[in-house]
């Protein structure tokens, strides 16, 4: 549909988001829903969430409406990228599933260009908990990587992090509770995590 403007006077809002959904709303835009991730960094783009909004007039830009620069889309939700790593000369390290718990860090959320806070969380939708099925394996000096989106947090919170693994045929499942932040939107955190045999570090 051609989109015509009002008058070639004023300044008029222009909102943006990504991805699509046709029920959305400049009040209330349904994000993606964060406990079907896989953990996977080639998936993250099924799963994020983008907006941008800028205030321009007709003679800004001859009735174009850019979203460069300043006024560029940018994400939503935090971005969680953890790298498994073995000591050099253990045994072949066969991960069985990895999971993330934290107050409502994946539950669903809805978006509004109105409202100050632009996230709002569903009520009845709420979600501590997220578990990835791994079924993979570190060998040698190797290591993988684990990519995750998380609700952003104003107040610090823990992020526990718990992993089931299997080495010279032994199961294990050892936790940490050291991701613990602010989660901020936009923002990249990166760990590091060593699996020794009965615990992580």
């Amino acid at each position: 549909t051609t989109l015509m403007w009002p008058n070639q006077r004023d300044a008029f809002d222009f909102c943006a988001y990504y991805p699509h959904r046709e029920e959305a709303t400049r009040a209330s835009i349904p994000m993606p829903d964060l406990s079907a991730q896989t953990g996977k960094l080639e998936n993250i783009g099924t799963f994020d969430f983008l907006t941008a909004k800028r205030s321009c007039k007709f003679t800004d830009n001859s009735g174009n409406v850019s979203f460069t620069a300043e006024y560029a889309f940018s994400h939503q939700y935090s971005l969680l990228l953890i790298t498994l790593l073995k000591n050099s000369g253990d045994a072949t390290t066969e991960l069985k599933k990895a999971t993330f718990e934290g107050s409502n860090a994946f539950g669903k959320h809805t978006y509004s260009f109105s409202a100050p806070e632009g996230m709002t969380a569903v009520p009845e939708a709420l979600a501590n908990k997220l578990e990835l099925g791994l079924n993979e394996a570190i060998a040698d000096e190797g290591s993988t990587q684990l990519a995750v989106l998380v609700n952003p947090a104003q107040a610090e919170q823990i992020l526990k992090f718990s992993l089931s693994y299997q080495r010279d045929g032994i199961s294990y499942t050892a936790s940490t509770q050291a991701i613990k932040r602010a989660f901020a939107s936009g923002v990249c955190y990166k760990y590091k995590i060593r699996i020794e045999k009965e615990q992580l570090s």
